[in-house]
């Protein structure tokens, strides 16, 4: 688990600072996706499922990419995909972590980080993001899923990405 190292600003602070002072802390306030997929290979090694990395990596990961949208645009945004995640022992997840990176990147317009399209970061095997195996949810996934999840065999309804 990463422990944090920033400044714990209290809610009164963020609210009353200067917008610039808010976006020159934002690395400290909040992870970034290698924060998250690490997190991600302690749940597996705890026993976590792949559905609990992605609620606590993938899904964390576009609450901490939007609350960099807010509070400072495109480019404090896409810092959230800077630094490159470590492999860890679930090819989906590595997979999914890039899929997120392109697929935030083609909808806001910037240019996603080289790491994403790397051929290590492609699932082994089909992963339905589901809480439960059931035909028709893997059927909507494959439909719905954008093409930078399709192409690397990861899939999830449009709902499964709401947040992003």
């Amino acid at each position: 688990m990463t422990v944090f190292q920033g400044t714990r600003w209290s809610v009164t602070d963020l609210l009353t600072a200067p917008d610039d002072d808010v976006v020159e802390a934002l690395p400290t306030l909040s992870r970034d996706a290698a924060d998250n997929i690490a997190n991600c290979a302690e749940l597996l090694a705890t026993g976590g499922s792949l559905l609990d990395c992605w609620r606590f990596g993938i899904m964390q990961t576009i609450d901490d990419y939007r609350t960099r949208m807010r509070a400072g645009g495109t480019t404090q945004a896409a810092a959230t995909f800077t630094r490159e995640p470590n492999m860890i022992s679930a090819t989906e997840v590595n997979a999914a972590i890039a899929s997120l990176a392109e697929y935030l990147a083609r909808l806001d317009g910037w240019q996603p980080p080289e790491w994403c399209f790397s051929a290590e970061r492609i699932s082994d095997t089909d992963w339905y993001v589901a809480a439960r195996d059931v035909d028709w949810i893997k059927a909507t996934a494959f439909q719905e899923s954008p093409q930078e999840f399709r192409s690397r065999r990861v899939y999830t309804t449009l709902s499964g990405l709401s947040r992003a």
